[in-house]
């Protein structure tokens, strides 16, 4: 993960908050950590829900799923996002017009069988995940929940 400058930090809070607001209206209280040591040490949330701003996803029709990230690319990767031990369930990914509610334990199936399911697999500077298509979540996925709104 790149350092978050003020900017880039204030717009992941905003969208934290509207996470915070779309699952308190289906009775789900978030109380996301802010540290830095919580969040690596037992994860986003105390509900066990990871918070994913998937900024692109509406123009390239997939979701991003993390599995290895880095501070810099000096570091080595570690295991991140849906291979992360932390005490996360839930991911709730998407955007401020459509998210979605997805077990961690299927999405990590699913980018165990990336080839099998005929996923892309990418990899950036500071991050190493798999694409997966919209469509198929919305179409052979058990998602939790499908958010859009009107």
């Amino acid at each position: 993960m790149e350092y978050m400058g003020g900017r880039e930090l204030e717009q992941g809070l905003i969208y934290q908050d509207f996470a915070t607001d779309v699952l308190y209206k289906h009775g789900i209280c978030l109380n996301a950590y802010s540290s830095k040591k919580y969040n690596i040490e037992k994860g986003e949330s105390v509900a066990g829900i990871e918070i994913k701003n998937d900024k692109n996803f509406r123009n390239t029709g997939n979701l991003y799923i993390e599995l290895y990230e880095r501070q810099s690319t000096s570091t080595d990767y570690i295991e991140g996002g849906v291979l992360r031990k932390d005490n996360t369930i839930i991911w709730f990914i998407g955007d401020f017009d459509e998210v979605f509610l997805l077990s961690k334990l299927r999405l990590r199936y699913l980018c165990n069988k990336y080839q099998e399911y005929g996923f892309r697999y990418v990899e950036t500077p500071t991050s190493k995940g798999v694409l997966i298509p919209v469509k198929y979540i919305l179409e052979n996925c058990e998602y939790i929940a499908h958010y859009k709104k009107k």
